[in-house]
């Protein structure tokens, strides 16, 4: 990856290369979510993901700082929508965790790995925010089977509640 001051990052040796946070994050700025079909970036998701865990979880500080950083890869991989990632299957999720694991390490981010129990906690917060995100920016006729709910359970209301406050602040 090439940034703006041309400098380089190799994915493949990510502590013997640079790479440049705040091009990153000026990247998911510009990286829309749904296939850059509405003014919501990813940046934006992250943030409104990371408020709504401290809101549930502030406790919990890996699991936050987790949150905040949590799609710091799709400023190299971009956006891509979750049914296709499920299309492709595990290979896509390995490579996209790897590539989440060399940034972060690049970053000097390692300690923010979760541990199973906690990932847990984080996907119900970004699974509720996707679904939130989804409910505020596409009519009901364009997804008739979108359901407030995680693996057939539905999301705690709390939960649904925070995510919208986090969006909106």
């Amino acid at each position: 990856m090439v940034f703006p001051d041309g400098d380089v990052w190799d994915s493949a040796d990510p502590t013997g290369s640079s790479i440049k946070l705040e091009f990153l994050l000026a990247s998911l700025g510009q990286e829309h979510r749904f296939c850059n079909m509405v003014d919501w970036t990813v940046l934006q998701h992250s943030l409104a993901v990371g408020r709504a865990c401290e809101h549930v979880y502030s406790g919990n500080v890996p699991l936050v700082q987790y949150a905040y950083f949590h799609d710091i890869q799709e400023a190299i991989i971009r956006d891509v929508p979750t049914p296709f990632k499920h299309m492709v299957g595990d290979a896509w999720f390995v490579a996209e965790n790897r590539l989440q694991a060399a940034v972060f390490q690049a970053l000097r981010l390692e300690d923010l790995r979760l541990g199973d129990e906690d990932y847990e906690l984080f996907d119900e917060i970004d699974k509720a925010m996707a679904l939130v995100e989804a409910v505020t920016f596409f009519p009901p006729e364009v997804h008739p089977e979108l359901t407030l709910s995680i693996g057939g359970e539905s999301i705690p209301s709390n939960i649904i509640v925070t995510c919208t406050q986090a969006m909106n602040s």
